[in-house]
């Protein structure tokens, strides 16, 4: 199955449109940074599920956004983690600077996103003074 293809029925096994009007609004997000927000959350899911012995970075701000909206619905979260990664998806905050393990984890992130999808988001940040955070490897 092709990479596009994979992203579509994560797209629909999501189901994100409830999480991204209540993520939308709050950001007061105009429709562009919303489509934005969701197509690099969508590659953040499938690289987490491509990779499951990597620490995966959110690395888009507005994605990481979005993360953070989807996991207050708990029991969505939950049953999409187990769905879609077979365990539940850990949410991992950066506070303060990042140590050597989460900027080895950021670039290693940014290496799998133009290896498997050739560019990188255009919202990418790294320090938690604007919020990076990572999904644990699931070893």
């Amino acid at each position: 199955m092709s990479i596009q293809k994979e992203l579509e029925q994560m797209e629909k096994d999501l189901d994100l449109i409830n999480v991204l009007d209540k993520c939308a609004h709050e950001h007061c997000w105009e429709k562009g940074i919303t489509d934005s927000a969701k197509d690099w959350y969508i590659k953040h899911w499938y690289l987490c599920n491509k990779y499951p012995n990597e620490a995966i970075s959110a690395i888009s701000g507005s994605a990481d956004e979005l993360w953070h909206s989807h996991i207050t619905d708990t029991q969505k979260y939950t049953a999409d983690s187990n769905n879609i990664l077979g365990v539940f998806m850990h949410h991992k905050p950066i506070y303060g600077e990042p140590n050597d393990t989460e900027i080895k984890a950021y670039e290693r992130t940014k290496e799998l996103y133009m290896q498997e999808f050739g560019a990188l988001p255009s919202d990418m940040r790294m320090t938690s003074h604007r919020g990076l955070s990572y999904a644990l490897p699931r070893v």
